[in-house]
């Protein structure tokens, strides 16, 4: 599992613009509910759990790096969100 951000990532970060709050609130708002399902955080625990046995398969290995994109992105979409809403509130 990579311990630094993937240049996917610094791409994306480049496109959303994570530091700008110019998102209306009600999109903010609707972007902040967006979260990986139970089923899916159950089944990234029971990956980092083979991972740390050294037990995953390369399949595996790269369904994990989804996951890890996929968080990255949601976390930058986030940022962004709470920035906007943040910014709304002061306006």
């Amino acid at each position: 599992m990579r311990v630094s951000s993937p240049p996917e990532i610094a791409i994306l970060s480049r496109i959303v613009h994570p530091e700008a709050g110019d998102w209306k609130p009600s999109v903010a708002k609707e972007l902040l509910k967006l979260r990986f399902s139970e089923s899916d955080r159950a089944h990234m625990r029971e990956l980092l759990a083979k991972n740390s046995a050294d037990k995953l398969s390369e399949a595996e290995r790269r369904e994990m790096a989804g996951f890890e994109i996929v968080g990255h992105l949601l976390d930058l979409i986030h940022s962004k969100a709470r920035r906007s809403m943040k910014s709304a509130a002061k306006a």
